[in-house]
């Protein structure tokens, strides 16, 4: 009957959507393995040539012209931008495919921003911008990945210089919020259009006319910083308006982390929200005895959990 075909027909569509799913992720897995393997295969041939322009630039450049100093000067931050570009496409292919380590650890912030500043510093003068910190007293450690926790702050307040025109100024600050410690930084810059919060965070995406003069990023930078803040156990959110100015605001756990109860499913979501292909990551937790809350996820992509209020996983 109508009622017996019907169903064959829906079983029949079910079926093929489900093939062309398999192949989608299948097709997404050869992509990150592509990137991944790519990026990795760049690095050291960059990483060569950076220490020969920058020996040319610094020990071997006396009785050198203006102009030859000028082209190795181009040819330098050019070679930065193409490294970065291929950094964050590692760390891209780490997060996307679980390869992505992690050494979560007590962090005193105040020396780790203090960092950050005075490697900026001189970016922040050469753009005409004011570059400052506050930290006050009495501030929680947080719980994270130094490495990365920086990685993160270093790319938020280089965009924010970036967008934030000559005589403008940025704050890099950090407060606690609950159980939580929350670093912020804050611009004068050009802002971003509210419709467009959400995107910035895509891969590859770049609003169209907010790009400053010169400017040849990848539109990676920021989708990286999301990915690796969720990987924290943390999460990155931005309050903007056009001509306003930019706050990007990094929530991270205090130390000791938050022991609030939260079931598996809950932690799956928030993978899922963060990047519905990311399945895990692994981490290591030193100097902390904890229990692990673990199960598999649907698609077989490894484990995904929950370990002293952090959401974690390994294969």
């Amino acid at each position: 009957g109508i009622d017996t075909r019907l169903q064959a027909t829906l079983e029949q569509q079910s079926e093929e959507l489900e093939r062309l799913r398999r192949k989608v992720d299948e097709l997404m897995d050869h992509r990150t393995l592509f990137l991944a393997a790519s990026a990795h295969e760049l690095k050291t041939p960059l990483t060569i040539l950076q220490i020969y322009l920058e020996t040319l630039l610094g020990d071997l450049s006396d009785g050198m012209t203006e102009d030859q100093l000028e082209f190795l000067h181009i040819t330098h931050e050019s070679l930065l931008r193409l490294r970065r570009l291929v950094l964050n496409l590692v760390d891209l292919g780490a997060l996307e495919s679980g390869g992505l380590e992690l050494e979560f650890e007590q962090i005193d912030l105040e020396p780790l921003l203090t960092e950050v500043v005075d490697e900026m510093k001189p970016l922040a003068r050469h753009s005409g911008v004011d570059l400052d910190l506050r930290i006050p007293k009495g501030l929680p450690n947080a719980r994270a990945d130094a490495a990365r926790l920086k990685q993160v702050v270093h790319n938020l307040v280089d965009n924010a210089i970036k967008y934030t025109p000559a005589d403008g100024r940025v704050l890099l600050q950090a407060i606690p919020d609950g159980h939580s410690v929350v670093v912020t930084v804050e611009d004068t810059g050009i802002g971003i259009p509210e419709d467009q919060h959400e995107n910035i965070f895509q891969e590859y995406v770049r609003l169209e006319g907010n790009e400053p003069d010169g400017d040849t990023g990848s539109g990676l930078g920021l989708a990286v910083c999301r990915r690796m803040a969720t990987a924290l156990g943390g999460r990155i959110s931005v309050t903007s308006n056009v001509g306003e100015g930019t706050t990007f605001a990094v929530r991270l756990p205090q130390w000791p982390a938050d022991h609030a109860p939260c079931t598996v499913a809950t932690v799956w979501r928030r993978f899922r929200r963060a990047d519905p292909r990311v399945r895990f990551a692994r981490t290591v937790d030193h100097g902390r005895a904890s229990h692990s809350d673990i199960a598999r996820d649907g698609g077989g992509g490894g484990m995904v959990g929950w370990r002293d209020g952090v959401a974690h996983g390994g294969s």
